[in-house]
């Protein structure tokens, strides 16, 4: 059977709308999510150690969360909140931290790799 040339445009202009309307709700849906993120971090505000360990090097640093914001090394890193605590970023490596008992700990990524781990820690 014989498809005509105008039943191909019709049926592209039709595949093409869809696929602009689902790009435009999941681009909505996106802003929102990420817009969210910039409310108080789950993250209790103190006094901290950071131990983080990336590719098998271990290293520990004082850390400070304010309101949002990690302190840590010299960096001022903005915590985007989780439900179950929040998770900052250091030159595209993201670093998970999730509420476990009265420490934060969880992976540490770069792109769709975990390259290692990190635990925040209150100090007494």
């Amino acid at each position: 059977m014989k498809v005509s040339t105008t039943m191909r445009t019709i049926t592209r202009r039709k595949i093409a709308t869809a696929a602009t309307g689902l790009a435009l709700s999941a681009g909505a849906l996106l802003g929102t999510a990420l817009s969210t993120a910039h409310a108080e971090a789950n993250v209790t505000p103190g006094a901290y150690l950071w131990h983080i360990d990336n590719l098998g090097f271990p290293s520990s640093v004082p850390a400070t969360v304010n309101g949002n914001t990690l302190y840590a090394g010299g960096h001022r890193l903005p915590i985007h909140s989780t439900p179950n605590g929040g998770w900052v970023e250091i030159n595209g490596q993201v670093y998970l931290l999730a509420k476990r008992g009265g420490t934060y700990t969880g992976t540490s990524t770069v792109g769709p790799f975990t390259v290692g781990g990190s635990t925040l820690t209150p100090r007494r």
